[in-house]
């Protein structure tokens, strides 16, 4: 099982970049557009998937500088759910 994960771990770099790569190839290369039915995104399109990206990421990195700032600092590092 461990070799598996670290094989898995290898190659994820690989497959996100090949998938980074290759996501934008369906929109832009005509005949793979017509077979997947897909259009090219307009630029508002573009801003709403930038936006949906981002938005996450402030978030929650708001959120980690507010749990930090109201934490003492000796108080240990764990989160209380309720």
């Amino acid at each position: 099982m461990t070799t598996i994960l670290k094989a898995a771990g290898t190659y994820f770099g690989l497959v996100f970049g090949v998938g980074f790569i290759l996501g934008p190839i369906r929109f832009y290369v005509s005949p793979l557009a017509r077979v997947l039915g897909t259009v090219e995104p307009s630029k508002t399109d573009w801003l709403i998937v930038s936006f949906c990206v981002i938005a996450p990421i402030i978030i929650v990195e708001l959120t980690k500088a507010a749990v930090r700032w109201t934490r003492t600092p000796f108080e240990p590092h764990v989160l209380e759910v309720s």
